[in-house]
């Protein structure tokens, strides 16, 4: 029995290259946790609910399909209260490849809720964007092999 919060926290692993192991141990439950959300109805704490909203940067009500608006507006690309909660990032260490590669995921071009200086994008914008970041990911590799 999937419910639309289940379907959205698999959705929203799934687009941050996440496992329901690795989603399980940033909320600090075990994997059947994960699973149960996912498939079976159950519904997180509000502080495990809040913490999943921070980890994604998307609202409570969006994930528990009271708006159709994904991602908060943020001042800043890495969300500060996800990489608290992110067994990746050691004593302050930014693995800022996996973070583009989250924000490459997050860029769905059927999504008209990705907004760039306030105002939504389009999907050729989108795939730009996507296409871009990708770029700088691997010419960044390079330079730094």
């Amino acid at each position: 029995m999937t419910t639309k919060f289940g379907d959205t926290v698999r959705k929203l692993r799934i687009q941050n290259n996440l496992t329901q192991s690795q989603l399980a141990q940033i909320l600090s439950v075990g994997r059947p946790t994960i699973a149960g959300y996912e498939t079976k109805g159950k519904q997180p704490d509000y502080d495990k609910l809040k913490k999943l909203a921070n980890y994604f940067n998307v609202s409570i009500d969006f994930l528990l399909d009271n708006t159709n608006t994904a991602y908060l507006n943020t001042p800043s690309l890495i969300n500060s209260a996800a990489l608290e909660s992110n067994s990746y990032y050691k004593e302050g260490i930014i693995h800022i490849d996996t973070e583009i590669k989250a924000l490459v995921n997050k860029l769905d071009i059927d999504n008209s809720n990705v907004l760039f200086n306030e105002s939504p994008l389009n999907k050729g914008s989108i795939i730009a964007l996507k296409n871009s970041l990708t770029t700088i990911i691997d010419m960044v590799k390079d330079m730094n092999q």
